[in-house]
């Protein structure tokens, strides 16, 4: 008896492990996780002795319908259990349940197909060395399961949810697609345990799991970018709508300043203000009309505004800069790149507690049809990279944001430039190089 109960731990241990690979990094744990873990885990284990009494029915029913009914039911009974050790301990949404339960199955499953089909009943044509099965899952788990987790990090890093909308549609089509793979999965280990060696048997289970766990990798890369596609795209409608708030905010300022001056000469003149008080607001004007002259409007405008929010937020800026060789750009792309280059600087130095440490610098060169641009500011702790080789955001929301990077490298891959960033010596550096 000790046997079964052997076999099928290893089972539910295998299928445990890669969901726990699949979704400890990642999602949303609920609060008392660890006692929901510890609880469901034994849970999991007492309930998979029912298969004794099981074990012990098959075995007195003298039928093959029966026993592949049974089997079938108890399998599936193993993966809801697990299942729903996950929606114990995640916040996990059923469209999302579907698909880490198939991925966890296929890549179980695969492991045993490798180390028991095909090394003990295959080559060995043991089938009764459940030590040596055990020892050989281990050791193929051990090769599978690390090469599984660092294919789908890159498409699930730094998420607290999978990017699948939870829908009853998408829950169905899971599901079907999972019982269709959980069918074939048995047929066709029966059919490779059936004479001890059938390898067309084999291949077809390992060549099953395969293909269901590349579908999984490709439709989740596929969701997660078809989110990052929308997001991006509602990142770009409103940097429009920004920039045209901006300008019509600067128009309006402009108009209001050059009224404004004419105004204060005529109550100079007329004498309803003494000379130094014109002085002085004449001079507030001066220091938002003339902050930055740098050969383009849109940037001048853009530069004197984060002048007076550094200002504010006891930020040093400084600026070095000659645009005029950015004319060749439309001006919403030019406050798409350096709009969100100083937002993002703006939102982590206004975070430092060390006031001395609140820096922004900006050098902008146009030099023939090159535009340079370097930005620097202060930073401290390790920069890390998404795949794309784009600072991942520091920001707890990590859905919603990280895409104003994602904006600046596609604006600027536009016009046939290259941007990179670095982070040393407590100093972060962004550099953009544009050819066009």
């Amino acid at each position: 008896m000790w046997r079964i109960i052997l076999d099928e731990y290893r089972n539910l241990i295998a299928l445990i492990v890669i969901v726990m690979l699949l979704t400890v990094p990642y999602m949303q744990k609920r609060k008392g996780y660890v006692p929901r873990l510890i609880i469901g885990t034994a849970a999991c284990f007492a309930l998979v002795l029912l298969y004794i009494p099981l074990h012990e029915l098959l075995v007195a029913i003298d039928s093959d319908a029966a026993v592949v009914v049974l089997s079938v039911t108890w399998y599936l009974f193993v993966v809801c259990l697990v299942g729903g050790l996950v929606l114990l301990c995640y916040e996990v949404n059923f469209t999302e349940l579907a698909w880490i339960m198939i991925t966890a199955y296929a890549v179980q499953h695969i492991v045993y197909v490798v180390a028991v089909e095909f090394v003990f009943f295959g080559l060995l044509g043991d089938g009764r060395n459940l030590w040596g099965q055990v020892g050989m899952s281990v050791l193929v788990a051990a090769v599978i399961y690390p090469i599984v987790f660092l294919l789908f990090v890159p498409n699930m890093r730094k998420r607290e949810h999978l990017y699948f909308r939870n829908s009853w549609q998408n829950a169905l089509a899971l599901m079907s697609f999972f019982v269709v793979f959980f069918a074939t999965t048995f047929v066709n280990q029966s059919g490779a345990r059936g004479d001890g060696n059938n390898i067309i048997s084999m291949i077809s289970d390992f060549a099953n799991c395969l293909f269901v766990i590349i579908v999984q990798y490709v439709s989740l890369r596929t969701a997660r970018m078809k989110r990052e596609k929308e997001a991006l795209a509602i990142q770009l409608e409103n940097e429009t709508k920004r920039y045209e708030s901006f300008r019509n905010a600067v128009e309006y300022i402009n108009v209001k300043c050059h009224d404004l001056k004419f105004e204060l000469a005529s109550a100079q003149r007329s004498g309803g203000i003494d000379t130094e008080r014109f002085d002085e607001i004449t001079e507030n004007i001066a220091v938002y009309e003339s902050f930055a002259k740098t050969g383009n409007a849109v940037l001048d405008a853009l530069l004197t505004d984060t002048n007076f929010i550094c200002k504010n937020n006891g930020i040093s800026f400084s600026c070095m800069a000659d645009a005029s060789g950015f004319g060749t750009m439309k001006n919403e792309d030019i406050y798409c790149i350096f709009g969100n280059i100083l937002e993002n600087a703006i939102d982590y130095v206004r975070t430092v507690a060390d006031k001395d440490k609140r820096f922004i610098r900006l050098f902008i060169k146009s030099q023939g049809d090159m535009k340079i641009v370097h930005q620097e500011n202060y930073f401290d702790g390790k920069l890390l990279l998404s795949g794309g080789g784009l600072p991942l955001t520091t920001k707890p929301d990590t859905i919603n944001h990280g895409y104003g990077m994602k904006s600046i490298k596609r604006t600027v891959e536009k016009y046939g430039g290259k941007m990179s960033v670095t982070a040393e010596n407590n100093l972060f550096k962004m550099d953009i190089v544009i050819t066009e």
